[in-house]
């Protein structure tokens, strides 16, 4: 009987220390609980965010966007600076469009109506057709200075150059035939001009007499049939 009690006793100790035990960690979890809550509270305040928070990251982001384009392009919106002031490039357009305006206005109004009328009657211009009329002018310069060098001297380029022969070759197209020299004509214009002509023989004499008549015959020919395609056109200036 002694040791039954001893032993019971026991267990019963031990019972008590583990309620003990549980006791205390049920206490410290309980405590823990307590002063998590209100850390996940606080977190919580911090990360919210306002209910327009995206629309003003959007907006700020556009923002920048923009500033970087108008950087990066600042050249479409300032033509120069001058010790930190701007000169913008509307008023540079303002200025180059009251001095030129009328004038390269024109250009274009009769460079469209010469590009019409060549795709309404199917003439084309190649390049190759372009390079021998360019060879061909530049055989008249006779190697004393070169083409791109007289070209500079009228402040103009061979790229405008060439545009400028593709547009002749399209008109000489349109009026091709209207052209007419006669015998007589040629042999007046040597009479005339026989001083100042480079061909020393008759024959060269009258192939450069021939050339220079058809040419003046052909440019009275062109502005006469540009004339006539400005006059029928129906054109309007917003201007």
């Amino acid at each position: 009987m002694p040791r039954v009690a001893k032993k019971t006793s026991a267990k019963t100790s031990a019972a008590k220390k583990v309620s003990r035990q549980n006791s205390v960690r049920a206490a410290n979890l309980s405590k823990a609980t307590a002063m998590a809550a209100p850390v996940e509270k606080v977190s919580a305040r911090r990360v919210s965010l306002p209910r327009n928070f995206s629309r003003f990251a959007v907006l700020g982001l556009l923002l920048i966007v923009l500033a970087l384009l108008l950087y990066r392009n600042k050249g479409m919106f300032v033509a120069a600076m001058v010790n930190n002031q701007p000169i913008m490039r509307l008023s540079l357009d303002k200025q180059l469009e009251s001095q030129y305006g009328d004038a390269t206005l024109d250009e274009m109004v009769g460079e469209m109506l010469i590009r019409q009328a060549a795709a309404k009657n199917k003439i084309t211009v190649t390049p190759a057709e372009i390079e021998t009329k360019i060879a061909s002018i530049e055989k008249t310069l006779n190697g004393q200075i070169s083409l791109q060098d007289a070209l500079a001297q009228q402040g103009e380029t061979v790229a405008d150059f060439r545009h400028r022969v593709e547009l002749q070759l399209m008109l000489e197209k349109l009026t091709a035939g209207k052209v007419q020299v006669s015998d007589q004509e040629i042999s007046d214009y040597i009479d005339k001009n026989r001083a100042s002509m480079t061909a020393t023989d008759e024959a060269g004499l009258r192939e450069e007499a021939k050339t220079d008549l058809t040419n003046q015959k052909q440019n009275t020919i062109l502005q006469q049939y540009f004339s006539s395609l400005k006059s029928q056109a129906k054109i309007l200036k917003f201007f």
